[in-house]
């Protein structure tokens, strides 16, 4: 259960969380729609389960609340700190998703929690290699203005390139069709006309690679 609630976490974290949303998280709406979206995608993810597990799902919600909490007050004491609370914020929450996810093998059978399909895991590894690393490569990178201003204006074109060199690497393992690799025929790929046209290839490259990585460890 504990990928179908990562899945969630990052659909819910990642595309369904827009910028304007994120710039307006120290309202107190603002932030409970995000926990809402949270519990809405959960129940969505986990299927046929949500009748018996929504109370933890909800559980779930109000912890990711509070994590939220947690980091909005240290932005404003120390608004200056960026790298860090992203990332002891995303520790935070996985944190949880696991303690949830201990406490629900716990309390049902085997039966309602069905063991996480090969799709489960092939979606997480795209939105980590995709959204995921465009959003954090913004927030990494946030020192250096230059380099942050071409990753926003090449978010659709590196994240469709990255999808496709996790594509040719499960590929060449046998896991995928080749077809997968038809969205790259209509981007121009970003890694000629750019300033950091290295820089960019190697860490898409890297990212794409860890993406495997990370499909090979969870199965």
């Amino acid at each position: 259960m504990f990928w179908y609630l990562v899945l969630a976490h990052l659909f819910a974290d990642y595309p369904l969380q827009p910028t304007w949303m994120v710039s307006n998280k120290t309202r107190w709406m603002v932030l409970a729609l995000h926990a809402l979206i949270h519990f809405a995608v959960g129940l969505v993810v986990v299927g046929s389960a949500r009748s018996a597990i929504w109370p933890q799902l909800l559980i779930l919600a109000f912890l990711h609340m509070a994590i939220d909490i947690g980091k909005i007050s240290i932005n404003k004491l120390r608004p200056k700190w960026v790298i860090m609370p992203y990332l002891f914020d995303q520790i935070l929450h996985f944190m949880a998703m696991g303690v949830i996810a201990i406490w629900m093998n716990s309390q049902f059978s085997e039966e309602l929690l069905a063991p996480h399909p090969f799709w489960i895991v092939l979606i997480i590894a795209y939105l980590l290699v995709t959204y995921v690393w465009y959003i954090s490569e913004r927030i990494l990178t946030y020192a250096n203005l230059a380099y942050r201003e071409e990753v926003v204006n090449q978010i659709w074109t590196r994240m469709v390139t990255r999808a496709a060199f996790l594509s040719v690497l499960l590929i060449l393992l046998g896991w995928l069709s080749p077809i997968s690799l038809s969205p790259v025929l209509f981007v121009s790929l970003p890694y000629f006309s750019s300033k950091y046209r290295l820089r960019i290839l190697f860490t898409d490259l890297a990212v794409s690679v860890g993406g495997l990585i990370f499909i090979i460890w969870t199965l």
